[in-house]
């Protein structure tokens, strides 16, 4: 206690003499000099700070039971190359990859990650579910569920609290498949800041029941999309088609861009005309591409979406149609929805887009509104149907040169009616153009069904059929003469480049 008192009197005089004048600088050195010394005399000398902690060096993990329990602690995991049977659940902040494994800058194929494996032990669980926030798996294959379940599931269905479910999950560069090209579900979403990007999710097909690649429900989001290869028969994306279980949740701020949605042709039955078949394909399967049943602020850009038939459902390319499927989340809503620059290929049957006001189970929701239908290429037979009224749809410099059945279908009781705007697309007609329970198709239609309607700048292909009025302005084509006017890619030519 003396030296340090004494080496206290000593700072305190040197303090003083600071003060008490100006001191270049080598004064000040020199008094820093004295107190080292005094410093030594007392057996004071300084001590180094103990060096800053580094992180632990990844775990490498070589077997199941070895991930099991590294998925309990977290932290950065490095599988070695093999195969890891179990059901694995993450409960700690955790990023999971392979061990030196090159990937590619995109989107992956199924070859690029075939080192590691993981497969399910038990195929009635998920191959892999995810409790925890801040978890990462890249560069992995996932699969081995059975056909009627889902491989990877992230938060959970029955979970009443948002604080509960994750929040910063990415799922980035995998392959997500179904065990030999059947199962009933890749993902399903009920978290926040989810991020599925740049995967291969494959072979989601359920025979009689409806699949899904992807699946968003009982999560706020934001849920982001992005680079992926999704294919299932029945949606390939859904959000909704189960009430949320956390009171007024609605699947929000969902940005889907630069996907591939895929149903294999082989899956297709084809007869011929005398009833035989000529492919059998999977009959009791296949739905549509995209579905929405509760969501909200959602952009969809610059995908490709490709096949789409009758067969368990009509075969319509896109449904935004609000459903409170139980009777127990009546605030589910379609709304604020932009589809825009996609392309829409093998379309076979169905509509385009399908949209519906309101449920039409007889079990309330919020009405669908405010949606953008812009710059987009479909080549289906059917265009836009619109059951019960919509608050706000616009349909703008679309190309959908190849409808041979009803561009506009209106139908469904309402007190309302739809609020619509109709401008610079490329249509072809189809025998019945714009039609609606009860009116006259055409002009008529539209003036019944959407009043107040705004309808500008549109080029039209008639139809042999039968004389159709159209709205005045509509630049209007022979039959047959659309055609020659369309590139390779399909786009009307003479438009310009604003098409």
């Amino acid at each position: 206690m003396k030296n340090i008192a004494a080496f206290a009197l000593a700072l305190c005089l040197c303090t003083v003499a600071l003060s008490a004048q100006a001191l270049d600088t080598r004064g000040i050195l020199a008094i820093i000099a004295g107190l080292e010394a005094v410093a030594a005399r007392l057996g004071l000398a300084a001590v180094d700070p103990p060096p800053l902690s580094s992180p632990p060096p990844p775990a490498g993990v070589t077997d199941a039971a070895g991930l099991t329990a590294a998925l309990v602690e977290g932290g950065e995991i490095r599988l070695t190359p093999g195969t890891y049977a179990g059901n694995f659940v993450v409960t700690a902040p955790t990023t999971l990859t392979c061990a030196g494994v090159v990937l590619p800058t995109g989107r992956v194929a199924p070859s690029d990650v075939s080192a590691c494996r993981i497969v399910a032990l038990d195929p009635l669980k998920p191959f892999v579910t995810i409790l925890s926030s801040s978890v990462r798996i890249q560069g992995l294959t996932m699969t081995g569920v059975a056909p009627d379940r889902t491989g990877l599931e992230i938060g959970s269905l029955t979970a009443t609290d948002a604080r509960t479910q994750p929040n910063d999950v990415i799922i980035d560069q995998n392959a997500i498949l179904g065990a030999n090209g059947l199962g009933h579900r890749g993902l399903a979403l009920h978290g926040t800041n989810v991020t599925i990007t740049r995967n291969h999710i494959a072979g989601w097909l359920e025979r009689g029941r409806e699949s899904q690649a992807v699946w968003l429900l009982n999560g706020a989001g934001p849920y982001t999309i992005v680079d992926n290869y999704l294919e299932a028969s029945g949606e390939n994306l859904m959000a909704g088609g189960d009430d949320p279980r956390i009171v007024g949740q609605v699947p929000s701020d969902i940005h889907i861009a630069r996907n591939r949605f895929a149903k294999p042709l082989s899956w297709r039955r084809i007869l011929n005309a005398d009833g035989s078949v000529a492919q059998a394909g999977e009959p009791g399967s296949v739905k549509n591409l995209l579905e929405v049943k509760c969501g909200q602020r959602i952009i969809i850009e610059d995908n490709e979406f490709d096949g789409a038939w009758k067969d368990m459902q009509d075969g319509h390319a896109v449904l935004l149609t609000p459903r409170n499927s139980y009777g127990r989340a009546p605030w589910c809503v379609v709304q604020d929805v932009t589809i825009r620059r996609n392309r829409f290929t093998n379309l076979y049957d169905g509509m385009f887009v399908q949209l519906l006001g309101i449920s039409d189970n007889r079990k309330p929701t919020g009405r669908t509104r405010n949606i953008v239908i812009e710059g987009n290429y479909a080549d289906g037979p059917k265009g836009f149907i619109v059951n019960k009224a919509v608050e706000g749809l616009t349909i703008r410099r679309n190309t959908l040169p190849r409808i041979t059945r009803n561009l506009f279908q209106f139908t469904g009781t309402d007190t309302i009616k739809t609020t619509l705007v109709v401008v610079e697309n490329v249509f072809s007609s189809g025998v019945w153009g714009a039609t609606g329970d009860g009116t006259t198709p055409g002009k008529p239609t539209l003036d019944a069904w959407a009043p107040g309607y705004t309808w500008t700048g549109n080029v039209l292909e008639r139809t042999a059929a039968r004389s159709i009025t159209w709205p005045g302005g509509t630049q209007l084509l022979a039959p047959g003469a659309l055609a020659p006017l369309l590139d390779a890619n399909g786009h009307y030519v003479p438009g310009g480049a604003g098409w």
